[in-house]
C-alpha cells in the first residue's frame, strides 16, 4: 500500500485481522472484489495475468488460503468437486449452479427464508443458517446452425 493513501474497507479488514497487505494480496482482493460471479483459483491467475502481474498459480492458492482463513474470502466447493471463492457476505446466499456451463448465481429470495424458517421450526428448531443449493440445467439451450 502507498503510505499515503488509505486502505480499502477490505484490506482495512485484513489488517484489523493481523494479515499484512501485500501487492499480491491487493490484487487478488481487487479481483474478487470486481469478479460478478464466483472464481476459482485459475480464474484469479487468468485475471492476474491480464494485469501483469507475476505471480504464480501456487501464489494465488496460498493468498487465497490466507483471505479464506481470516474470513475475508468463502471457499464453496458444488458438487462439480471445483472449489470457487467468492468475498464472503453478511448473510448466507442461496446458488443455483448451472450443471451445463458451471455458472453459478447466487440469490436471495424472502419468501423461501420464511419458509425454511417454518420448517426449522416446526421441527422444534430456531433457524441460525441454511444455504441452498441447486443443480439445473438451462430452459434452453441454443444449438448451433439453428
Amino acid at each position: 500500500m502507498n503510505p499515503n493513501s488509505t486502505p480499502s474497507t477490505l484490506e482495512r479488514r485484513c489488517l484489523d485481522r493481523g494479515v499484512r497487505m501485500t501487492k499480491t494480496r491487493r490484487v487478488i482482493l481487487g479481483i474478487f472484489e470486481n469478479a460478478q460471479r464466483h472464481l476459482t483459483a485459475e480464474d484469479v491467475y487468468r485475471e492476474s495475468l491480464k494485469q501483469n502481474c507475476g505471480f504464480s498459480l501456487s501464489t494465488v492458492y496460498c493468498n487465497t488460503k490466507v483471505l479464506v482463513d481470516i474470513g475475508i474470502v468463502e471457499r464453496r466447493q458444488f458438487e462439480t468437486k471445483q472449489a470457487y471463492f467468492a468475498l464472503s457476505k453478511s448473510e448466507p446466499q442461496d446458488h443455483i449452479i448451472d450443471t451445463h456451463t458451471g455458472n453459478i448465481i447466487e440469490f436471495r429470495n424472502e419468501a423461501l427464508d420464511k419458509i425454511k424458517a417454518e420448517i426449522a421450526a416446526e421441527h422444534g428448531y430456531n433457524l441460525t443458517s441454511c444455504r441452498i443449493e441447486i443443480y439445473a440445467q438451462p430452459l434452453k439451450t441454443s444449438t448451433s446452425g439453428s
